[in-house]
């Protein structure tokens, strides 16, 4: 189950399916199972009106702090039009695009920490 659902998350070891999903599962009273997350989640985005996306470009225009955006490259909600739009406003923020991953990059790889290290690191 947790495979077929998370399967954009890019390729995996049975080993790490098995982390993913001993924290990502949980299991009921009567001893079925149910994914761990608020499901109330992205009510706030469902209530907006449908034909209009939710802009948050005047608050990120705001931040000033390093960023970095993460992208799966195969995404379908993090557009890359969008990606290029935050490395040229706001904080202009840096873009590392893993090839291979949907939406949700685990950061389990080694490659994947490298690029969060590498940013956090280049501040010393």
């Amino acid at each position: 189950m947790v495979r077929a659902l998370s399967q954009p998350f890019g390729p995996h070891t049975d080993a790490e399916w098995r982390f993913l999903t001993e924290n990502y599962v949980r299991k009921n009273a009567d001893g079925s199972y149910r994914l761990h997350y608020d499901p109330r989640l992205g009510e706030p985005f469902r209530a907006q009106l449908p034909e209009k996306d939710l802009e948050f470009w005047e608050v990120y225009d705001t931040i000033r702090c390093p960023t970095l955006v993460i992208r799966g490259a195969e995404s379908d909600l993090l557009t890359r039009a969008t990606c290029d739009q935050m490395t040229t406003r706001g904080p202009k923020a840096a873009l590392a695009e893993i090839p291979g991953v949907g939406h949700a990059p685990t950061l389990m790889h080694e490659d994947q920490i490298d690029i969060v290290r590498a940013f956090l690191l280049a501040g010393d």
